[in-house]
C-alpha cells in the first residue's frame, strides 16, 4: 500500500505541475475577481458589495485578499449582518436604507442578494455616472432596465459563466489527455514494480544464505577481522543485486539462482 500511494502521489504531482488541469477558476465569486483584475487602476476605485450572506462574505474576503488597497463597502438588508462582516474584514459599512447614495459613490457595484425580485433598480442610478455592475445573484437581482441606461455595464452570472467559467472548463478539458498519459505511465510503472516484487522474498532468502556462508567461512579463520566481514557483506550485496537485475531482464529464471552462486564464488 505504501508503494501504491507513492506512485499515486508522484502522478498527482506531475499532473499538477506539468498540465493546466487545475488552473483557472470554476467559482463564480472568484470569476468576479478575474473580471476586476482586468480593470486598470482598480486600487483607486470604490467597490460596493450588496449582500452579506455566505456568498457575499466570500466575495468580500476575495476582494480583501486580492485587492488589499481598494476602498470596499458592504451593505445588507439586515444591517447587523453587514456590520459584523465589515468589522471582521476591516472594510466599510453602509446602512441598507442608503443604497442609492452608496451606489452613487461607488465605481463598481457587486450584487450578491438572494431575493426573488430585483433589489437594484434604475432609480438607484443617475444617468451621468459610469458604473460596472456585477450581478452574481440567482435569479438576477439587478433590474433589466439598468442595462439600458447610459454608462451602466451590467454583467450577470450567465455572462460570467460564458466569458470565464466556460473558457476555464474548455482549457481544462484540453489538458485531460496529458493528465491521462501521466496516470497511464505511473500505472504501468506500478504493475512493473508489482511484477518484480514477487522476487523480493527469494532475494531476501538468498541474501540471508550468503551471509550465513560468510559467517561460516570467517568463523573457521582465527585471523578474520571486521574488515574481512565487511568485505564479504559487500560481495553478498553485489551478488544479490546482480541476481535482481537478471531476474528482471532474462527469461531463464531457474538458472539465475545458480548464476548467483557462481557470481559470488568468482568474487572470492
Amino acid at each position: 500500500m505504501d508503494r501504491t500511494l507513492n506512485f499515486v502521489f508522484q502522478a498527482s504531482k506531475r499532473v499538477k505541475t506539468e498540465t493546466e488541469l487545475s488552473n483557472g477558476t470554476v467559482s463564480v465569486s472568484f470569476a468576479a475577481i478575474e473580471l476586476l483584475q482586468a480593470i486598470p487602476d482598480l486600487a483607486a476605485k470604490k467597490i460596493l458589495v450588496i449582500g452579506a450572506g455566505k456568498f457575499g462574505a466570500n466575495v468580500c474576503k476575495n476582494l480583501v485578499t486580492y485587492f488589499p488597497g481598494v476602498t470596499l463597502t458592504v451593505m445588507n438588508r439586515t444591517d447587523d449582518t453587514a456590520l459584523a462582516l465589515s468589522r471582521s474584514n476591516g472594510i466599510h459599512f453602509s446602512e441598507y436604507k442608503n443604497k442609492a447614495q452608496a451606489i452613487a459613490e461607488s465605481d463598481v457595484v457587486i450584487v450578491c442578494t438572494n431575493a426573488n425580485e430585483p433589489t437594484v433598480l434604475p432609480a438607484h442610478f443617475n444617468e451621468t455616472d459610469d458604473k460596472l455592475i456585477l450581478d452574481l445573484s440567482v435569479p438576477v437581482n439587478v433590474h433589466p432596465d439598468v442595462k439600458l441606461m447610459n454608462g451602466k455595464l451590467v454583467i450577470d452570472v450567465d455572462e460570467i459563466s460564458t466569458t470565464i467559467l466556460d473558457k476555464t472548463l474548455a482549457r481544462r478539458r484540453a489538458e485531460v489527455p496529458k493528465a491521462e498519459a501521466i496516470i497511464e505511465y505511473y500505472t504501468q510503472e506500478f504493475w512493473q514494480w508489482l511484477k518484480d516484487y514477487r522476487y523480493a522474498l527469494h532475494l531476501k532468502t538468498w541474501k540471508s544464505k550468503l551471509h550465513e556462508i560468510d559467517k561460516l567461512q570467517l568463523h573457521t579463520c582465527e585471523f578474520a577481522k571486521d574488515a574481512d566481514l565487511k568485505q564479504q557483506t559487500v560481495k553478498a550485496q553485489k551478488a544479490v543485486k546482480q541476481l535482481a537485475v537478471n531476474l528482471k531482464t532474462k527469461n531463464d529464471k531457474g538458472c539465475q539462482f545458480i548464476n548467483l552462486i557462481n557470481d559470488y564464488l568468482r568474487m572470492s
